[in-house]
């Protein structure tokens, strides 16, 4: 009998096994007599997964700085920097994948577990008795006590970035559509000219050029529903302005409704933001920003352009009165007061079906790529190679089309229905196996919410009623009843500690039991 079965082999279950392995490593309880047998369900390389590819195409980096990506703990000894000796603020995604790799070659070889990799997907999770009995693609299954569900991106549905980028594929050549206009879609046009032989070049008056490698398409057009544009991150230091915000979102931990109070708290912190830097802003201008009209449907290329063209000056430091870009600064610096606050609060629906709305937009404004990102994308637009185009509809089905569009996290695709005793939602469901785990009732989503609902130590919360065997989600399932989830952030949330603790009770409570050897 396995004592774990982690399904999902990505940076999840590599955070959730150097937690346990420090839990493991500084109790002083007797150990088992045996070590505990740890099977991880990984088809793609185990530590890295499908979305950190070592092997993927270097000119896609990270959107987020490097510095938080450190899984140091008894069997690894260095963090992201150190193991690449790199001291770039976003590295190609390739590179952290090879840490992430070299990582879980590290945890096998612990001595507080038999860590064994399969490379299979799981379909199902059947309980029998006092465990649990996981199905894989194969027809063939794993049994273990307990299953920890890290499967992270799900589905795996990004764009193949090694095809977009090879100079064979002669159609590519031809204008191209790119559905979305995120940071899946703008790591689609750096496939389709950097990847393709374009290199940029900084030009005498300071701009930046696109020097085209000859297989890029005519024309790229990156299309948005919204025609939001995402806000890139600061160059300049953020210290005094997180620390001005922090002054004011620190409130929001004890407001754990996002009602008009709780956004008069993270207003008040946008001005904070913006009085770190001698600017006044008022509320009736930050509040505008909800209500202001899209752009009507068509071409919004130039438009985007002037406000990239702006973003770049606020992230030199050259800030101004920019209602977005200080909701972005508050959200982002005011992060860990809003995600604590909210925490699997009970959820009204018109406080948070408002919430969704804003936060959909404040994650565009907070989260953005590197200011690199946009100032290449700047340049493909002065080359004539790029434009947007805002439009609810779909694209022309003759169009060459490449579907760049973010998925969501949690488990549905859709948030569940507010109505009264709603069904689970089993059809919205994102992957098979969360399909048959919310139609038997093992997990539940709330109304309004797309991840399933967990308590603080990572256990599931049944649809129906308690289980004897213990099943597990840690991550992005769990995004909506918890915010944050950055794959890549281990010190962001406590359920893998808090997870890592219970599992290594639960595990030398169960060896006084159960004294048989492995199966």
């Amino acid at each position: 009998m396995n004592d774990l079965v982690i399904i999902g082999g990505g940076p999840t279950a590599l955070r959730a096994l150097a937690e346990l392995e420090e839990v493991l490593a500084a109790s002083s309880t007797p150990v088992p007599r045996r070590r505990p047998r740890i099977v991880l369900l990984e088809p793609a390389v185990p530590g890295a997964g499908a979305v950190w590819d070592p092997t993927q195409p270097e000119h896609l980096i990270l959107n987020a700085d490097a510095g938080i990506v450190d899984l140091r703990c008894p069997s690894i000894p260095l963090n992201y920097r150190d193991f690449a000796d790199d001291t770039r603020s976003f590295p190609p995604r390739a590179s952290v994948g090879s840490y992430l790799a070299w990582c879980f070659e590290r945890l096998r070889t612990s001595a507080h577990w038999e860590l064994v990799h399969l490379p299979h997907r799981a379909s199902a999770v059947i309980p029998c008795e006092d465990a649990f009995d996981v199905r894989l693609d194969s027809s063939v299954s794993v049994k273990g006590r307990e299953v920890l569900l890290a499967t992270g991106h799900a589905p795996h549905t990004q764009p193949d970035h090694v095809a977009l980028s090879s100079v064979s594929s002669r159609r590519l050549t031809d204008p191209v559509v790119v559905k979305g206009a995120s940071l899946t879609a703008f790591d689609v046009v750096a496939d389709l000219t950097q990847g393709r032989g374009g290199s940029f070049l900084r030009a005498k008056d300071g701009c930046l050029a696109y020097v085209p490698g000859g297989s890029e398409p005519r024309l790229i057009t990156l299309w948005s529903r919204s025609g939001q544009t995402m806000l890139p991150k600061p160059r300049y230091s953020t210290t005094h302005e997180a620390a001005a915000v922090r002054g004011e979102s620190a409130a929001l931990r004890s407001l754990p409704t996002p009602d008009l109070a709780w956004w008069a708290a993270l207003r008040r912190a946008a001005q904070a933001a913006a009085a770190s830097h001698s600017i006044s802003i008022d509320a009736d201008t930050l509040d505008r920003v909800w209500d202001a009209s899209p752009s009507p449907p068509g071409d919004v290329g130039v438009e985007t352009a002037d406000r990239w063209t702006h973003d770049l000056n606020r992230a030199e430091g050259r800030v101004d009165a920019d209602a977005r870009w200080w909701w972005g600064r508050a959200w982002a610096c005011g992060y860990q007061d809003i995600v604590a606050g909210l925490d699997r609060q009970p959820r009204s629906r018109e406080t948070w079906e408002r919430f969704g709305q804003r936060a959909a937009l404040l994650e565009r404004w907070a989260f953005g790529p590197p200011a690199d990102t946009i100032e290449r994308l700047l340049a493909l637009r002065r080359a004539g190679l790029l434009t947007c185009h805002r439009s609810p509809s779909q694209p022309n089905p003759s169009a060459l089309t490449i579907d760049a569009v973010t998925p969501r996290p949690g488990v549905l695709r859709e948030p569940r229905a507010w109505a009264p005793a709603s069904p689970p939602a089993v059809a919205s469901a994102q992957q098979e196996l969360w399909s048959q785990l919310l139609g038997t009732g093992q997990v539940m989503v709330r109304p309004g919410e797309r991840g399933v609902l967990t308590r603080p130590d990572g256990r599931c919360v049944p649809e129906n009623g308690g289980m004897t065997p213990v099943l597990c989600a840690l991550g992005r399932p769990t995004e909506d009843p918890t915010l944050g989830h950055d794959s890549l952030h281990r010190a962001f949330r406590p359920e893998f500690k808090n997870w890592a603790t219970g599992w290594s009770q639960r595990l030398r409570s169960t060896h006084d039991i159960h004294q048989g050897a492995v199966t």
